[in-house]
Parts: structure tokens; C-alpha cells; sequence
């Protein structure tokens, strides 16, 4: 397959187009192939299939790419930064106040709908699901939310009987 368009970078439609059926991925190398499906360099490691990054011989397992700058890290540094995730590095959440690393091109967190789970198919249409309450603790244990300690209904929540009802059961 060929290029998209034809004046464009391989990041917007230019260059040669992996050969795979349904793939529009950019082919790597002289292959015919994106990194996906087997075009490039392949890690050096015997029985690694996984692609070499960069400039180095290895893949990111095996010690290749670029390293964490943070002193006596030895983690991959995220996109075009120089830190890994833990210190700094990559893209952060855009919802307000998430200091979180973003996951895939809705710029969100995991935890705010971000990567390729069906979660994120709801915060791209703009609806982000909250998580559900976190239980109740009590000295006794944990409780399920809006539970007493007996596993009935709070007082509140509980549906008195009537006249009716009493007769039925004999009081």
C-alpha cells in the first residue's frame, strides 16, 4: 500500500503503509510491515520477537530505549520527555487536579476512562463513569454501603408493619 496522501509525514497520512490486511499503520524499515505485525529491527535477544527501540539493539524488557534521567532509575523514559511516568514523565491527565500519566489519544487517565478498555469509548462521547462508593468501615469490620452491621436496612430504610401484616403473623 502506499501513501495516503502524498505530501504529508508518516504521522498524517504519508509514507509507505503496512502491507497487513486492515492496517494503516506506517511500514518500518525496508519492509513492507509496521512494527505490529513484524517490519523492523527485532530485539537482539535470542527468542525475543518484540522491536528493538531506537538506537539500541534490545527492546524496552531487555534494557533498550531511552532510560528515566531521575538518578538510579532504571525505568524507560516516557515520549519525548527524559523521565519515566513515576518521575514526571509523559503526557498527564487533562481532567483538572489528576496528576496521573495519560493513556492512549483522549489524554485521560486510566482512571478517568483513558486507554483501550470500553471505558474509554465513554469518556471520548464525554461521559466519564465515577467509581462506586468505597465501603463503610466500622470498628467491627468492614459494612457493604448503606448496611447496618446485622446485614438488614438502616432504621431509616426499613418498612415498619402494618395493621394487616401483624394479624398474618399471629400478633
Amino acid at each position: 500500500k502506499g501513501a495516503r496522501y502524498k505530501h504529508f509525514c508518516a504521522a498524517h497520512g504519508g509514507g509507505k503503509r503496512c502491507s497487513f490486511e486492515n492496517c494503516n499503520k506506517s511500514a518500518v524499515g525496508g519492509s513492507n510491515l509496521c512494527t505490529s505485525h513484524g517490519g523492523g529491527r527485532r530485539c537482539a535477544v535470542d527468542g525475543c520477537i518484540k522491536s528493538a527501540q531506537s538506537s539500541t539493539k534490545f527492546c524496552v524488557k531487555h534494557g533498550g530505549g531511552k532510560k528515566c534521567a531521575h538518578s538510579g532509575c532504571e525505568k524507560v523514559a516516557r515520549g519525548r520527555t527524559m523521565f519515566c511516568a513515576a518521575h514526571g514523565g509523559g503526557i498527564r491527565c487533562k481532567l483538572e487536579g489528576c496528576n496521573r500519566v495519560s493513556i492512549g489519544k483522549a489524554q485521560l487517565c486510566r482512571a478517568h476512562g483513558g486507554g483501550s478498555s470500553s471505558r474509554s469509548k465513554a469518556a471520548k462521547k464525554g461521559v466519564v463513569k465515577s467509581k462506586p462508593p468505597k465501603p463503610m468501615t466500622h470498628p467491627l469490620g468492614t459494612v457493604p454501603h448503606g448496611r447496618s452491621l446485622s446485614g438488614t436496612l438502616p432504621p431509616q430504610q426499613q418498612i415498619q408493619p402494618t395493621t394487616t401484616s401483624a394479624i398474618a403473623i399471629g400478633r
